[in-house]
């Protein structure tokens, strides 16, 4: 399992294949009797693989950004996923259903018929069928990464990237480091989907521009500060750029606040939970974000930013 890992664990086919058929399970009538809907989900093989699956996925994704925040050195956090990779393929070969994990190819019967098999063993029970669910879905997030595509997770980790960091970290000083951090995180949360979804002007708010916008600010005696307070603040500072960005006009002014923070920080969620306590944590977390993106226009930055949009011309 270890030699073949970056076969058996690619699978962007399967999560293409699972949203193109939860496309199909996400009728107007499960809207209108969702009880039923989930009941339903329990009692169908493939449907409940599916919800499962992709329920997993959101969540992978969520544990490799916190991993990189932890890591922000690129070439460490590469490690740290390889390392990880092996401690969770350990864990998951020890589940007797990942014994035939090789048998899924890149097809729509191999995964229904394993579906079915996960679905009708009498020793998955609820609690080994959720970390059969959850390792292999974040041992696939690392393959994807590790093998260089960490563009499908919107992560910064591309050999190009690698080689730009060496580069900078050749030509500047050991001061201009310290801006590493920020710097790759601010413009990686402003190069996400959610940004292109809600912005007032895709033609003028590049990715370019996003990453002209990062450079220039961390320039200014306020960036020389976030980048000081990062360690402490960094989750304040994103919310609070975001929403300078929000009050000098960047985004559709129907999007709200609150939807801007959820959208960032579940990209990919399919459905509002029906877990409760999963769902509460999400709201306490998206209000938490949207506390920092309304409190923008505390910063003493607003201005400058109001100005480098164009908001006083």
């Amino acid at each position: 399992m270890f030699v073949d890992a970056d076969r058996l664990f690619s699978i962007g086919w399967l999560i293409k294949r699972l949203l193109n058929e939860l496309q199909h399970m996400l009728t107007p009538e499960a809207a209108q009797a969702p009880h039923m809907f989930f009941y339903s989900l329990r009692q169908e093989a493939v449907r409940w693989f599916a919800w499962q699956m992709l329920g997993a996925h959101q969540k992978s994704i969520a544990e490799v950004k916190a991993l990189q925040q932890m890591f922000p050195e690129k070439q460490m956090f590469l490690d740290k996923l390889k390392e990880e990779r092996e401690a969770m393929i350990r864990e998951f070969s020890r589940i007797l259903i990942s014994k035939r994990w090789d048998l899924v190819k890149d097809d729509d019967r191999s995964w229904r018929e394993f579906a079915r098999v996960v679905f009708n063993t009498e020793k998955t029970t609820p609690g080994v069928s959720r970390d059969f669910f959850q390792l292999l879905d974040y041992i696939s997030v690392i393959t994807d990464i590790i093998c260089g595509r960490a563009n499908l997770y919107f992560l910064d980790t591309t050999e190009a990237d690698l080689a730009e960091l060496r580069t900078y970290m050749h030509e500047n000083t050991e001061a201009d480091l310290e801006s590493i951090a920020p710097r790759a995180e601010l413009k990686s949360l402003l190069k996400g989907p959610w940004f292109d979804k809600y912005s007032a002007d895709k033609d003028q708010y590049t990715i370019e521009w996003r990453e002209k916008f990062v450079d220039d600010l961390l320039k200014t005696e306020y960036g020389r500060k976030m980048i000081a307070e990062w360690d402490k603040r960094s989750s304040v500072i994103k919310g609070n750029v975001v929403g300078c960005l929000q009050e000098a006009g960047v985004f559709l002014p129907e999007v709200s606040a609150l939807k801007i923070a959820r959208t960032i920080l579940y990209p990919f969620a399919l459905k509002k939970s029906d877990n409760a306590e999963e769902e509460k944590e999400k709201m306490k977390k998206s209000k938490t974000l949207h506390h920092y993106i309304t409190h923008g226009n505390k910063e003493k930055y607003y201005y400058w930013v109001m100005e480098y949009v164009g908001k006083f011309d």
